[in-house]
């Protein structure tokens, strides 16, 4: 185990609280809120973060890091991935323990289940919450590996029977929450949020382009990608910019050239060189089969996109149907095609949605504020 320690106050000036979560050093997307979330907490608490990779830029300021290592089991191929997350969760549960020891931690923040069911047999009790970034149970058929999800069937009503508190990022992930064996009371809903700091100064678009459609993220089957192509046939006065990698790229590519599509495809780009797509876009479109909370609607809101998205997970929460966007069905690309051609039939409601959205990016999903309704809660449950 090493340490990176960025603490600058002495670690008794307030209550303990320590984060766990897997792929820190990453950059995904749990790993992001967690650091969030840690950066956070310090302005009430003394944090420090567990994790089995450290970021490769400075940590959170104030934030304690510990590396915890665990092999990577490459040899196992995709077993290896669950052996990983069963013996991360071990190890971490053994780290606090030993830490709990020599100085008391108040409370612990996981953003993996599995830490949380380890944590129940070494005297947290009343001590643990977590973060729901989703149900693997209801995702599209072949979207989550079958091993994987026998450990998260194991593991998931241990967690949530032992949490004093458990964030859903919306209303119907709490409802999948409380289905999965939590208790109603130590629900509570509480999206993730977005940090200004991430993107220019100057938020306005340089040059939009009447007719130029976005979309920005992994391209593999719960994101429904071939979805919004098949959209894109019946919108032919726009063209479509897809930003992303994953395993359907090659496929989307194909079925894109094949159609004569005016698509242009590129590779995965950090969140600051995302700025100047969302900045040229009149309209991004999200045609996720299964989507817990999608950050990038909120970058898009943020530079005044009027947004189009289907209705699954947590999109509901995040995009106002006919005030900040349109919402269709899943997997009905003609429903899409119809909100696209709306909007960008209509420049004078695009401008109005995204302001909106703009507007309400700002009062309920920045960082600081989100952040500050979490420190509440486990304040109170170190008083209790």
């Amino acid at each position: 185990m090493g340490t990176l320690s960025t603490a600058g106050t002495s670690l008794a000036a307030k209550p303990s609280v320590a984060i766990v979560v897997e792929g820190g050093g990453e950059g995904g997307a749990v790993a992001r809120v967690a650091l969030e979330h840690a950066a956070g907490l310090t302005e009430r608490f003394c944090v420090t973060v567990l994790s089995d990779s450290l970021p490769a830029g400075p940590a959170p300021q104030n934030v304690e890091m510990r590396l915890v290592r665990v092999p990577t089991f490459r040899f196992l191929r995709r077993l290896g991935h669950v052996v990983r997350a069963v013996l991360f969760a071990r190890k971490a549960a053994a780290v606090l323990s030993g830490i709990d020891r020599r100085r008391h931690i108040d409370f612990v923040w996981c953003h993996s289940h599995g830490v949380v069911a380890g944590l129940a047999v070494s005297g947290f009790g009343g001590r643990v919450g977590m973060t729901v970034h989703g149900d693997i149970f209801e995702r599209p058929p072949a979207t989550y590996d079958p091993l994987l999800t026998a450990w998260y069937r194991f593991s998931t009503p241990r967690a949530y029977a032992r949490c004093r508190w458990i964030q859903a990022l919306n209303a119907e992930a709490a409802g999948a929450v409380q289905r999965r064996g939590a208790r109603p009371e130590c629900v509570f809903v509480l999206p993730n949020g977005i940090s200004r700091q991430d993107f220019p100064a100057d938020l306005s678009p340089v040059e939009r382009e009447t007719g130029r459609v976005l979309y920005v993220g992994r391209l593999s089957v719960e994101k429904g990608c071939l979805h919004l192509l098949r959209a894109m046939e019946e919108v032919r006065n726009a063209k479509l910019d897809i930003v992303g990698d994953g395993p359907q790229r090659k496929i989307c590519e194909a079925f894109a050239a094949d159609k004569g599509l005016a698509v242009t495809f590129h590779d995965a780009r950090p969140r600051p060189e995302l700025a100047g797509f969302y900045r040229r876009a009149s309209l991004m479109c999200s045609p996720s089969l299964d989507e817990q909370f999608s950050t990038v609607l909120l970058e898009a809101m943020l530079f005044g996109l009027p947004v189009v998205a289907t209705a699954v997970g947590g999109t509901p929460s995040i995009v106002g149907d006919g005030s900040t966007g349109r919402l269709v069905p899943p997997g009905d690309p003609s429903a899409m095609a119809r909100a696209i051609s709306e909007v960008i039939g209509n420049p004078q409601l695009a401008r109005e949605w995204g302001n909106a959205g703009l507007l309400r990016v700002r009062k309920e999903f920045f960082w600081p504020d989100i952040c500050r309704r979490l420190a509440d809660r486990i304040q109170t449950a170190i008083v209790e």
